[in-house]
């Protein structure tokens, strides 16, 4: 992503109906909306070696992702 691109998306930020605690969702959003070109890759996790998630409340973070998706269905344009 270059600069340029990222300062367009930054300008969106919190405008997706729900506060996005990741910032991932902000960046997919955005790039979406501004019809740039991105790419799905394979993604491994691995077991943490030190300290604690802070992914707890699964229930409630789904809710949150939920409510963003949604949000954004209505905000993008699709073609």
């Amino acid at each position: 992503m270059w600069r340029r691109d990222y300062e367009r998306i930054k300008k969106l930020r919190n405008t997706w109906g729900v506060r996005d605690r990741w910032g991932d969702y902000e960046l997919i959003f955005g790039a979406n909306k501004f019809n740039l070109k991105h790419l799905d890759l394979p993604v491994h996790y691995y077991e943490r070696t030190y300290g604690d998630t802070k992914m707890t409340g699964v229930i409630k973070n789904g809710w949150i992702m939920l409510k963003m998706s949604f949000a954004a269905l209505f905000k993008i344009k699709f073609h």
